[in-house]
């Protein structure tokens, strides 16, 4: 029997993310922002959601109940995507 593949979550921007990424979306009105650090378990991608309910979400849930997701960046990857783009990585 054939593994079945694996969905690619991609973020907001179509980057795809993957376990040890840092995430944020947020949620309600007034918006209520909740950042953490993806960990893989039986296959699936889940942010732990202290303080939040429930206190841990699948990507995909995030996703259906939240609509979208950013990937947070070093300050280093930021620079290096605005010097792809701009040519100027201190703008």
């Amino acid at each position: 029997m054939e593994k079945s593949k694996r969905r690619i979550y991609k973020d907001e921007d179509g980057t795809p993310v993957k376990a040890g990424d840092t995430i944020r979306f947020s949620y309600g009105i007034p918006p209520v922002p909740v950042t953490g650090t993806l960990f893989e378990r039986d296959g699936k991608l889940i942010m732990p959601t202290p303080g939040h309910n429930p206190p841990e979400a699948t990507i995909g849930s995030i996703i259906y109940h939240c609509g979208f997701f950013t990937l947070v960046r070093t300050k280093e990857e930021s620079d290096a995507l605005r010097a792809k783009f701009t040519g100027d990585a201190t703008t």
